[in-house]
């Protein structure tokens, strides 16, 4: 068997674990699948890999190290390639096959709904597919195919969660935001369709909190109606419904909407780190309209000490931190903003991901309007001038927008 020349790319050892996944007829998340997995490789390869060769290669046991060539041309073997070398050919070819063929088929409309779907979910997951599917939606939209709308997250292979592939499918459900404001149509799909998906997550309404855009409450109602019964999707519903309200100054009915969250809170609830600031956030609104500030101190203590904004990876952090931002803002808390953003980001900020630096910049546009508050304005100069207009993405873009032309005004 050939020696690894070089570095396998994890996107093909991501590939390599969806085919194995996919010809291994049982589920291999424990001992025994995988003992029954090097039984089957082994009457296919005459080759016998270690349980911890396995473990390590579909990431059921973590290691730093990579597949020697030696497992990987035996894994290639199982799913019938000569070796490592030709399997990756193999994706290769199949990928650019894909890409420049597909999209040309489906202009001509010599493809149906079921071939694109057959060709979507059958290929290869990688960001070249997500990128040729973006394409395609922009044209479906353009011609105005509302069965492939209805229909849309029938593209498993394109929505189940990956977390190699979050940021392409965080800018995929985007696109289809952006296009829903863009067409009338599109939006009475979204509202009628896309409140029930069959994801773990309901990647439209809880990834795409875009509260200013006409289409969304209709759609989060029908989310509520379909999902109330998760206490995830309930303690969402109600949080989403207090920031909105709270900002338009409808007091009764954000306290209508605050008192049901609270008995969901009584038993141990798992917030992610969005929501957790969310509610932190709400309890500043709630506090602040109700008991004229009573509960301030606390409720800030209770934030700069939160494991969300004191965890080890920079990026949930940082996310975490803008996030309550937008609440500080609104309420022109702008010393904590100053100190959440120096005592707790400052040395953050190398070494982000992209959804990091991506909140980082919308982050930058909160610290330079309290510095521009509180009087220091050359060093809000030198905040905004680091600041990218053009990076604000959806979620945010309005809020960041009038942010920023506040200081805009003033420094140009």
């Amino acid at each position: 068997m050939a020696r690894l020349l070089q570095k396998p790319k994890e996107e093909y050892l991501n590939h390599l674990r969806n085919q194995i996944n996919k010809k291994f007829p049982s589920k291999i998340s424990s001992n025994s699948g995988c003992d029954l997995l090097i039984a089957d490789i082994y009457s296919k390869t005459q080759h016998l890999l270690s349980i911890d060769t396995i473990k390590r290669l579909l990431v059921l046991k973590k290691s730093s190290s990579l597949p020697s060539g030696f497992t990987l041309d035996v894994c290639a073997q199982y799913l019938d390639y000569h070796d490592w070398e030709d399997f990756v050919q193999s994706y290769l070819e199949q990928s650019v096959f894909y890409k420049k063929t597909l999209l040309i088929n489906i202009i001509e409309d010599r493809k149906s709904f079921e071939d694109i779907l057959m060709h979507i979910n059958n290929n290869i997951k990688s960001t070249d597919l997500f990128e040729n599917f973006n394409k395609i939606l922009l044209y479906k939209a353009q011609v105005k195919d509302e069965v492939f709308f209805k229909r849309i997250f029938e593209f498993h292979n394109i929505f189940e969660y990956n977390e190699l592939h979050k940021y392409d499918i965080y800018y995929t459900i985007h696109i289809l935001g952006s296009l829903c404001i863009k067409y009338d149509w599109l939006k009475a799909i979204a509202i009628s369709y896309y409140h029930n998906i069959s994801f773990d997550e309901n990647y439209f309404v809880e990834w795409l909190v875009v509260p200013d855009k006409d289409y969304y409450f209709p759609l989060l109602e029908n989310y509520y109606k379909s999902n109330g019964d998760t206490k995830s999707a309930a303690v969402f519903y109600h949080l989403i419904q207090c920031t909105y309200l709270a900002e338009q100054q409808e007091w009764g009915s954000f306290e209508d909407h605050f008192k049901q969250v609270i008995p969901l809170l009584v038993s141990t609830f798992s917030f992610n780190s969005i929501l957790k600031m969310r509610w932190l956030g709400i309890q500043l609104y709630h506090d602040s309209h109700f008991n004229n500030g009573d509960l301030q101190k606390s409720i800030v203590k209770s934030i700069l000490t939160a494991s969300d904004i004191n965890e080890k990876d920079n990026g949930n952090c940082i996310t975490a931190i803008f996030i309550i931002c937008n609440y500080l803002t609104q309420l022109e808390l702008y010393v904590v903003i100053i100190e959440l953003y120096e005592q707790k980001c400052a040395h953050r900020t190398s070494h982000l991901g992209h959804w990091g630096d991506l909140n980082l910049n919308h982050l930058d546009v909160h610290y330079a309007l309290a510095l521009l508050k509180t009087g220091k304005k050359e060093e809000a100069k030198l905040i905004f001038n680091k600041i990218k207009q053009q990076q604000f993405d959806l979620n945010f873009k309005h809020r960041m927008l009038a942010i920023y032309d506040v200081l805009a005004k003033e420094f140009n």
